[in-house]
């Protein structure tokens, strides 16, 4: 039943006008505050599809609208983060880098009580 809901909602992009035509109810919002968010975790890197490109992931965080990654060159730990993307998926392609470069990155998650704690670093060379 679980897979089928989550068709559902895939198929429908949680659009509560076309949820009962499935067959399926729209869900209440919760009204209980989900509180501060737990840092991204499984966060890992792999090069991208094209030049200048990297894809990052982590496993999504429960009540996470945004996920923000940072960068910085992996060789200067003393090099400021830059913020790079955000996104509202937690698998995101960062595009825009400089190729050959090896890169540090990592994400946050960001919910209604504000951004949780960076994610663990990861490290991946942009092709």
């Amino acid at each position: 039943m679980q897979e089928r809901a989550d068709y559902v909602e895939t198929t429908t992009g949680g659009d509560p006008a076309e949820i009962p035509i499935s067959g399926f109810q729209v869900a209440a919002p919760s009204t209980v505050p989900i509180g501060p968010l737990p840092a991204p975790e499984n966060v890992k890197a792999v090069a991208g599809p094209f030049p200048g490109t990297i894809k990052i992931s982590c496993k999504a965080v429960y009540g996470a609208k945004f996920y923000p990654v940072e960068a910085r060159s992996h060789g200067d730990p003393a090099a400021a983060w830059v913020q790079v993307s955000v996104d509202s998926k937690c698998r995101q392609t960062i595009g825009g880098l400089t190729p050959g470069v090896e890169y540090a990155l990592r994400m946050a998650a960001k919910g209604a009580a504000g951004q949780s704690p960076w994610g663990d670093e990861t490290v991946c060379r942009a092709p």
